[in-house]
């Protein structure tokens, strides 16, 4: 593929998902590898070709896990920024410890550093907006991760090109790379002759999701040498039925949720009759605008509400 036809597909996924407009602030993540490298090359030639007027910010999380190989990814990421003349800020955070103090993987410790990173950040800037490097192969291994670990609807709609990056925030997450494939991100920066920075934690099998992109979507792609695109295609049917009934989850709340001085009271006989995972997602939703952590609520809990 020829760079110039990725970016006019990036351009019209931005402005199909109504990602960005122009003459916002957008803090760009960039971890150094080719994914996000390619992403903060293509908005910075899209913002001047397009004449968006777009504010550019350049963010880097050093995750503290590997030695001087993250030093130097903090250096590239600084001195990448510095060329393309845009502001750069970075942080550091021991990863490892996190998962330690919070008593979860490393790799879900790290991606809770990193948002609650960029949200800070964003909303010190007075930018609305946060963009990753997520691909379509990244989308293709959370379907895939999820349904390993047990998931319903709403999981395997996988990523959103689209959403906001914590509940009331008000700061969207935008994937611009999310119908591009990894091959052709690889493709663009050859082209471009665009360095980038390699993480061997990605090509080691100690976690889950290295396992599933190096050994399990290979053994699939045996049976279906197109198996990640069927992920993803997956991801998009079950997130255009999941977005159906979530505006039917909304018209419930909005009819039957009203909130009191000890708290807010919900109309559950607007429940009755409701299938059973309408009322999940009703309670999912509810849970959610008065800020319980939805992470620790299964689906015994959300029976146990609905009996």
């Amino acid at each position: 593929m020829k760079a110039f036809e990725l970016e006019r597909r990036v351009r019209e996924f931005l402005s199909a998902e109504g990602m960005l407009m122009p003459g916002e602030g957008v803090v760009i993540a960039v971890s150094g590898g080719p994914d996000s490298v390619a992403l903060l090359r293509l908005l910075c030639d899209l913002n001047k070709s397009q004449d968006w007027g777009c504010t550019f910010y350049v963010a880097h999380l050093n995750h503290m896990l590997r030695g001087e190989e993250s030093e130097g990814d903090e250096r590239f990421v600084q001195e990448l920024a510095s060329g393309l003349g845009l502001s750069f800020t970075t942080k550091r955070v021991d990863v490892r410890q996190e998962a330690v103090r919070e008593k979860c993987a490393i790799e879900e410790a790290a991606r809770q550093a990193r948002y609650s990173f960029f949200e800070g950040l964003a909303r010190e800037l007075g930018m609305k907006v946060v963009a990753v490097g997520h691909t379509a192969d990244d989308n293709a291994e959370t379907v895939l991760h999820r349904i390993i670990r047990g998931t319903g609807l709403a999981g395997l709609a996988g990523m959103r090109p689209v959403r906001e990056i914590s509940r009331g925030s008000g700061i969207r997450l935008i994937r611009p790379l999310l119908s591009t494939w990894r091959q052709e991100v690889l493709d663009y920066l050859r082209e471009k002759d665009v360095s980038y920075r390699i993480d061997s934690s990605n090509l080691q099998a100690g976690y889950l999701r290295n396992r599933i992109r190096l050994e399990l979507l290979p053994l699939l792609g045996k049976y279906n040498p197109r198996v990640k695109e069927s992920l993803v295609r997956l991801a998009e049917t079950a997130g255009k039925e999941y977005a159906i009934l979530e505006g039917e989850a909304r018209k419930i709340i909005e009819a039957g949720l009203t909130r009191e001085e000890m708290g807010y009271i919900l109309e559950t006989t607007l429940l009755k009759g409701q299938p059973s995972f309408l009322q999940h997602l009703v309670f999912r939703e509810v849970l959610g605008q008065i800020g319980l952590p939805l992470k620790k609520v299964d689906s015994k809990h959300y029976e146990g509400l609905c009996s």
